[in-house]
């Protein structure tokens, strides 16, 4: 599900289900242990046909950020003046890569995506994405329900 986390009247309970989702961000500490958990901004460059009501027509324009959560990732995005949160639990997170474009998968919703900024920023970042999501299910977290 897609939040709308423009300022509004309903940020506690939109806050709270993306906390249920993909858990409470990580405190000074484990950010600065993980050197960082946000990514560099990406150039969106394709989204399935339910997320482009939430992206609108895409141009050079569009850009997507991405946050390390305990149990999850949240995708960020804007169009026009909203801003919307697209969390992602781990064990339904899939991530393709094919040279520097990527694409993230949760169940038949995509958004496909390269770095904005050329260098390996991006892919280190995917690459904390993905041993963070390989520690979370080796770990035998997976909520069920």
């Amino acid at each position: 599900m897609i939040y709308n986390v423009t300022y509004n009247d309903r940020k506690k309970e939109v806050s709270s289900a993306i906390n249920k989702l993909v858990g409470k961000p990580f405190g000074l500490i484990a950010n600065l242990k993980k050197r960082g958990i946000g990514s560099q901004p990406y150039t969106v460059l394709d989204v399935n046909e339910q997320l482009r009501e939430y992206t609108g027509p895409l141009t050079n324009l569009s850009k997507c950020n991405i946050e390390l959560r305990p149990s999850g990732i949240i995708i960020y995005f804007s169009h026009r003046y909203t801003n919307f949160a697209w969390p992602i639990p781990y064990h339904h997170l899939t991530i393709y890569q094919n040279g520097e474009i990527t694409t993230i998968f949760h169940h038949t919703d995509f958004i496909k995506f390269k770095p904005k900024i050329e260098g390996r920023g991006g892919q280190l970042f995917l690459k904390k994405v993905l041993h963070e999501k390989n520690q979370y299910l080796s770990g035998g977290q997976i909520p069920f329900g």
